[in-house]
């Protein structure tokens, strides 16, 4: 092993050799052509992520002081190890169209009075040492770019350095730096050897940081994704699906790299999945974008790529929170499974229920065993149905008729109790003879509700819980005319105007009994009871034409004049 002493002795005389060259603003190419160890094809560690110089992809060959480690290339000189030399050998391939060289770091340390001057200098080469690119201009050098310890910077005619305007001029450094080399030249695939060159020449420390090399044609091409996702809601998406490797590496998972992070969200990366997941910020509400770049095996790394998101307020709409509750959101979000899984039509359980009835139900779409029950028990005391189960944000009404195709009709006078998830009716009036029920279930509040709540009342009035029993509740009488908002809604009055009221008239002429009423409200169903006392029991009129005039609705009873003294009642009811 050589002693300190004498690698310092060989240095000098290196040195020497150099100095006349040097003196006369010459640029330095010391050394001979070196068999790297790369495999043909690509340029390998193209980001310097693989240091262990035993891995077929680590592809450089660095004699003397360079070190790769944490995804760079350090040539560090020290003015006794002569030439710092870090080189690779690969096939440049006429699909390449450009050479983009980052530094992060060029420190040319000032050597002692009498030293020639240190110089960082890189080269694409052939085989005949000859320069694939045209050079710096400077005598007996085939680099691309040469970069002085006096701030010069030489390079060729179709190499673009950023901040310096021509060549031979003095540069201030900005880094990182990347340094652009136009390729187009190269029209046939051909060997090529790629060197970065620290020449010093004194004890003083220079050093130059390399971060990556890329050729522009061998990186992989990357996809647009889009995704969409509810408020507060994580998306899962698999951003590589439609990336494409073009070197003859595949990809990196390992090497994904967020570029630019969402503005509204968090977004992770399981490489070894090779899943992105998306988390927007709590309540937001809008568009999001981020970006990312992934790598090749070989190192070559991707153009960022943009990954679209959008995320859509939750719907207010109780029957989408009620989906969100049995069915995933990877079925939710797949139109083709509307007619089979979650669409009001399909029938998941095959009970015979579709979703839209097991919604309004309360039943469990998913579990064919989960039923509405309707009892009927007759006893002395009435009538008593039980309903189960029972469930908040419906309206239950028991209809009954006295024939088997109706109309039906509310109880008079029903009693209602809760007993947990049960609900139990009553009907107290004795009756004779056969009588038939009907359960309703209905939506509340509905959705019609809801929307005639907003027509009539301020949003930030809505959103005021205090003002449910005053302003906007069922049992809230606002204009103070003794008709509270759920008659007020049944009726298609005005809720805020107490001379808005529903106008039931009677007339008895030769034609037979007319009835008048306005206004008519839509989505409502009219019928006119009758009794022969006050206090009796009142049923359908059964013989009767509707016409509709504007908002007025006139039904005319039929039936054949009677002496008798009739008194009638106007039932609304939603269908």
């Amino acid at each position: 092993m050589r002693d300190t002493n004498s690698i310092t002795k060989t240095g000098k005389k290196i040195q020497r050799l150099v100095r006349r060259w040097l003196a006369l603003g010459w640029a330095i190419s010391v050394g001979v052509l070196m068999t790297s160890p790369a495999m043909a094809g690509v340029l390998l560690n193209a980001e310097f992520g693989i240091s262990d110089s035993q891995s077929p992809l680590y592809g450089w060959t660095a004699p003397f002081s360079v070190t790769i480690t944490n995804n760079r290339a350090t040539l560090l000189e020290d003015g006794i190890h002569l030439p710092v030399r870090l080189q690779q050998r690969f096939d440049l391939s006429a699909q390449v169209s450009r050479l983009q060289i980052t530094l992060d770091t060029i420190q040319l340390a000032t050597n002692a009075p009498g030293q020639p001057p240190d110089a960082f200098q890189i080269s694409l080469l052939n085989t005949n040492m000859a320069s694939l690119v045209p050079p710096t201009g400077q005598p007996e050098s085939a680099a691309f770019i040469s970069f002085q310890q006096n701030g010069q910077v030489f390079f060729g005619p179709g190499v673009t350095v950023p901040g310096v305007s021509s060549n031979g001029a003095v540069w201030t450094p900005q880094f990182p730096l990347t340094i652009s080399v136009n390729l187009t030249n190269i029209t046939s695939s051909v060997p090529a050897l790629l060197y970065f060159d620290l020449v010093g020449f004194d004890r003083a420390v220079s050093r130059v940081v390399v971060r990556s090399v890329r050729f522009v044609g061998w990186e992989p091409l990357g996809g647009t994704d889009v995704a969409e996702t509810l408020q507060d809601t994580a998306v899962s998406l698999r951003p590589l699906t439609n990336d494409i490797a073009r070197s003859g590496y595949s990809l990196n998972p390992a090497s994904w790299r967020l570029e630019v992070p969402p503005a509204h969200g968090v977004v992770t990366f399981q490489s070894q999945t090779g899943q992105a997941v998306y988390q927007p910020t709590a309540g937001y509400v809008g568009s999001d974008a981020f970006s990312y770049s992934i790598a090749d095996m070989a190192g070559h790394r991707s153009d960022p790529v943009m990954v679209l998101i959008s995320v859509t307020p939750v719907s207010q709409d109780p029957k989408d929170a009620w989906r969100r509750q049995f069915f995933s959101p990877t079925d939710l979000a797949d139109p083709s499974k509307e007619a089979t899984i979650w669409g009001d039509s399909a029938d998941p359980d095959r009970d015979g229920r579709n979703n839209l009835q097991e919604y309004v139900t309360g039943t469990v779409p998913t579990n064919a065993a989960s039923r509405l029950e309707f009892t009927i028990e007759r006893s002395a005391g009435g009538v008593r149905m039980r309903v189960t189960p029972r469930v908040e944000g419906r309206l239950y009404n028991v209809l009954t008729s006295r024939r088997v195709n109706g109309p039906f009709l509310p109880l008079t006078h029903p009693q209602v109790q809760t007993n947990g998830t049960q609900l139990v009716v009553t009907e107290l009036t004795t009756t004779t003879g056969p009588r038939f029920y009907r359960l309703q279930v209905i939506i509340w509040p509905s959705a019609e509700l809801l929307a005639w709540r907003r027509q009539y009342f301020a949003a930030g009035d809505l959103v005021n819980s205090a003002k449910e029993a005053t302003v906007w509740g069922d049992q809230a009488d606002p204009d103070g005319d003794g008709r509270n908002n759920f008659q007020e809604f049944i009726a298609g009055t005005v809720p805020t105007n107490a001379a808005s009221r529903l106008l039931f008239s009677v007339e008895r002429g030769t034609q037979g009994v007319v009835f008048h009423i306005v206004p008519r409200a839509t989505n409502r169903v009219y019928t006119v009871l009758s009794s022969g006392s006050l206090m009796g029991s009142f049923e359908p009129v059964l013989n009767t034409q509707s016409q509709m005039i504007g908002n007025e609705l006139i039904i005319r009873d039929t039936t054949p004049g009677t002496n008798r003294v009739l008194f009638y009642r106007l039932a609304i009811t939603l269908p």
